[in-house]
């Protein structure tokens, strides 16, 4: 097992790395859960819903000299670069360029991209468009293949950083795993592994890319040194990123797996289950007792949506994300899984973030209200946080919408605009109540 102290000896801008700051989102050719990769809608997504900081590219070049986004570099059968852009077009009209690419999205100064070169005719054309869109000090280069990668060393511009490609990457990673790191290939390549997956947090970070593409410098990263325990721990202790735990309840429930209610829950959160201030808080309280031995391929889908806020709250965490738990519960459900999250992150001093469109669950879990007032999309202003009822009626008021009690069960109704109670309770300012 190699120190800190010897990796920095055969990489001496390894310790520039770890003491580097929090890492980027990088979006791997747009993100293959937006829709089809390579697309100018899967990159849109990317950059405007992600909110993605480097952008994975893959290159190809045409017959007619246009540079296209494709991974395989076949198109049914047919080969980009026997082919013109019209003919391809023709056979996937969602085929785009990398000028359109770059047309949409040069204005975001703080975007990276990085060019996955997949053919090395079109080196000279990609160094064109690059000069002509002003964005060297905005590109890392990469290919899988080392012919090209050896290309790119000899055409690309200094101040581009090179990604070493996967022949490279796995012999360095050998002589890492028998000890026998050769500091050569620090010289070799400006970057030694360049971790980009699809949506997920990168290990690169904006300072470090600031660093190679200002100074030049080179920067080593081992692949097999990643998955190392030990590394990643004095990588972490160095750093001193703090640990963050999150357990997250997604908006859509699909359960992939078969099995009873209590065969899950014991083997996901047996702890929690066996603990008496989670039976009072959230098992029994969410009625978990009564579907505990149905099978999970048989429950309703307000049944899943118990289930899975109980396994959220289960799970030891920091941060606790929920998202539209209300879905597919009825209106009593909706107050008590309201009063379970509360109950929960009080007694447990936890923090929770709760994305809810049910107006009345959202009254129900909170205290405090900041009201948007401005223009959708366009402009919006804050107000400060307030308490709850000055706060819903200010909000209410925007929409021109009063509630008043149900006298058979207490409960929240909207009135009818216009209606006498509308409007009486409008020239008094009272929009909202509290129970």
């Amino acid at each position: 097992m190699l120190s800190r102290l010897e990796l920095s000896s055969h990489f001496p801008v390894f310790s520039k790395f770890i003491s580097s700051s929090l890492p980027i989102h990088g979006s791997h050719r747009g993100g293959r859960h937006w829709g089809k990769e390579n697309t100018l809608e899967t990159y849109r997504r990317a950059v405007n819903e992600a909110r993605t900081d480097i952008l994975e590219i893959d290159i190809w070049k045409t017959n007619d000299e246009y540079l296209v986004l494709n991974h395989d570099g076949i198109i049914d059968g047919i080969n980009i670069n026997q082919s013109t852009l019209e003919q391809l077009q023709k056979i996937d009209p969602q085929l785009i360029t990398l000028d359109q690419v770059l047309t949409e999205f040069t204005s975001i100064e703080s975007l990276v991209y990085f060019f996955d070169m997949k053919d090395a005719t079109a080196i000279p054309l990609t160094l064109n468009i690059i000069k002509r869109y002003n964005i060297e000090n905005r590109i890392i280069f990469g290919a899988v293949n080392r012919i090209i990668n050896k290309e790119l060393q000899k055409q690309k511009f200094s101040s581009i950083p090179i990604c070493a490609d996967i022949e490279t990457m796995m012999k360095i990673s050998q002589d890492y795993k028998q000890g026998r790191l050769n500091e050569n290939y620090l010289y070799e390549h400006d970057i030694l592994g360049f971790f980009l997956e699809s949506h997920t947090r990168s290990i690169l970070n904006k300072h470090l890319i600031d660093t190679i593409h200002k100074a030049g410098k080179p920067l080593a990263l081992v692949g097999s040194l990643l998955d190392d325990s030990n590394v990643q721990r004095e990588m972490i202790e160095l750093v001193k990123i703090p640990q963050l735990i999150i357990s997250y309840k997604p908006q859509k429930i699909s359960p992939q797996v078969t099995g009873t209610v209590r065969d899950l829950l014991h083997s996901k959160i047996r702890e929690a289950m066996f603990h008496p201030e989670f039976q009072t808080d959230v098992s029994r309280s969410l009625q978990i007792d009564k579907i505990i031995d149905n099978e999970i391929q048989d429950l309703s889908g307000g049944e899943l949506q118990r289930v899975a806020l109980c396994l959220c709250l289960g799970k030891s965490a920091d941060v606790y994300l929920i998202d539209e738990p209300s879905a597919f519960l009825d209106s009593e459900q909706h107050l008590n899984a309201a009063r379970v999250i509360k109950r929960f992150l009080l007694h447990s001093k936890k923090v929770g973030f709760t994305v809810e469109h049910d107006f009345l669950m959202a009254t129900y879990l909170a205290d405090g209200v900041v009201v948007f007032d401005g223009k959708p999309s366009v402009q919006t202003q804050a107000s400060e946080p307030q308490s709850l009822l000055p706060g819903m009626n200010s909000f209410l008021k925007q929409l021109e919408i009063t509630f008043r009690r149900d006298p058979r069960n207490v409960r929240p109704r909207i009135n009818k605009k216009g209606s006498f109670r509308d409007t009486e309770q409008k020239a008094v300012g009272n929009y909202f109540f509290l129970e």
